[in-house]
Order: structure tokens, then C-alpha cells, then sequence
């Protein structure tokens, strides 16, 4: 046999006793390489520490309706008694307003199997309403998120119950009703200031499948928001001002979600 035909030969037994090549994913880097190696970890630090979901909250305030009494003995409310026992003014009524959305997203880190930190964000809205003839001067608004530090325990692999404490960072606001603000000519301001909370919850997690798990939920959180109120003429200028005035927002929340596990 000639030697270009045997080293032929030799090549095509070389060539069928190598393995074949294993199809890639288009969207896996090859597990072969610096970026697949570091993709593979990646997926598995997401997997063993961090979960996402999102959230229906229902809230109520601890303070949101003063009735005023007659103590003068006279058989009606006068506005000493009213204001005695007011937010401000009129204003007897904090009403809650909330949605009924699936809205309210959360971040959850393990830093290992007994505790983590979580990320939210929440808005606390509610809408005054005055005693004389019960309309409303607006909605006060705190919105923000919120991060607490959790312990939690794992058991029968289903169910993990947790507690924790953490702050609320919300941001102040007053929705002026149009017909107030520009009463009889005139305009009436609330500003509004940021504001912090502690915050307290209570939750267990109950997994439905590898990925999936329903989050029950309970948050009481201590808030308040400042507003100062000042009546000016049409063109701003400000000929009575009433100060700052702290309305309370403390709440109990309850929630219910889903929670992904990657």
C-alpha cells in the first residue's frame, strides 16, 4: 500500500473515533468557556438566594375617624368642640384608599437559610373628609420603598414562616380636590414633607412547585406625614399661614402573592 493511502487511512480512523460535537443553546454560553462558567454560577447563586413576586396589600389606619362630642351641653357641635378633637379644621375622616391590584412588587436575598433582606414598594393613600357636610379637601400620599431584615425557617420543605423589622422611605404628597383649593377665590396649600417608619412584618412562604410559592403577608408600620397649610390670594402671596400639622398614617397591612424561585 502506498504512503499517501495508508496516512489517508490512519486520518479517517482518527476522525471517526473522536466524539461529535454536542449542539449549543443560541441562548447558554458554552459551559466550556470564562462567560459559561460564570453564567452557571450565576444561575445558581439566583437559585439558592434570591426570589421575586409581587403583591395584593390591603391597609388600614390605626387613627382615621374622630367624632367630636357635645360638651358644651347645648344639643349641637360648636367649633371649639370641633376643633378639640380635628386633624385640622374640619377634617374628621382619614379614609384608606386602596387598590386592587396584583401590583405591589418585593425582592427577597437569602443571606443563608435563616435570614435575608427584602425589597419593596408601597403607597399609603387616604382621602380627608370634613365634618360639616363631609367633602374633601384632597388625598394625602405616601409612597416608597421599603427594606427590612428577615429571619425565617424552612419546614417540611413546604412551608417557610418569617418575621422582621425594617424602614419605610416614603416620599409626601397631597392630591388638592380642585374645588377646595380654589375655594372662594382664594388658594389653599398643603405642602407635604418626606417622612420615615419603622416597620414590622409577619409572613409565610408556601411553596407550590420548584419555582413557584404563595406569600402571605402581614405589615404594621409606624408613619406619619407633615403638611403645612397656607391660604393665599389667587396670585400666591400667602396672608394666612396655620403652620405644620402632623397627620398620623400608621397602618396594619395585609397581602397576598406570588413569589418566583429561579
Amino acid at each position: 500500500m502506498k504512503q499517501p493511502l495508508l496516512r489517508l487511512l490512519v486520518l479517517m480512523c482518527l476522525a471517526g473515533a473522536a466524539p461529535a460535537a454536542q449542539p449549543v443553546s443560541p441562548t447558554s454560553p458554552q459551559r466550556g468557556t470564562a462567560i459559561g462558567r460564570a453564567w452557571e454560577a450565576t444561575r445558581h447563586y439566583l437559585a439558592e438566594h434570591v426570589e421575586i413576586g409581587s403583591r395584593w396589600t390591603h391597609f388600614s389606619l390605626h387613627d382615621d375617624k374622630r367624632t367630636p362630642e357635645d360638651t358644651n351641653g347645648n344639643g349641637e357641635i360648636d367649633d371649639d368642640e370641633l376643633l378639640a378633637v380635628s386633624f385640622l379644621g374640619s377634617i374628621i375622616e382619614l379614609d384608606p384608599q386602596n387598590s386592587d391590584r396584583l401590583d405591589r412588587l418585593f425582592l427577597q436575598w437569602s443571606v443563608n437559610r435563616y435570614w435575608g433582606f427584602e425589597l419593596t414598594y408601597d403607597e399609603i393613600r387616604a382621602k380627608t373628609y370634613t365634618f360639616w357636610d363631609g367633602h374633601t379637601d384632597g388625598t394625602f400620599e405616601l409612597q416608597g420603598p421599603i427594606l427590612t431584615v428577615y429571619g425565617e425557617v424552612t419546614m417540611w420543605n413546604r412551608i417557610t414562616p418569617r418575621a422582621g423589622v425594617g424602614v419605610a422611605f416614603f416620599d409626601g404628597n397631597f392630591d388638592h380636590d380642585p374645588l377646595w383649593r380654589h375655594a372662594a377665590g382664594l388658594l389653599q396649600t398643603m405642602d407635604t414633607e418626606n417622612s420615615t417608619g419603622i416597620v414590622y412584618l409577619l409572613g409565610c412562604e408556601i411553596a407550590l412547585n420548584a419555582h413557584w410559592a404563595l406569600d402571605l403577608y402581614a405589615r404594621h408600620t409606624d408613619a406619619h406625614i407633615d403638611a403645612h397649610y397656607t391660604i393665599a390670594w389667587e396670585d400666591g402671596t400667602v396672608f394666612d399661614d396655620r403652620g405644620v400639622t402632623r397627620f398620623p398614617m400608621t397602618n396594619r397591612a395585609f397581602g397576598l402573592g406570588l413569589v418566583y424561585s429561579f
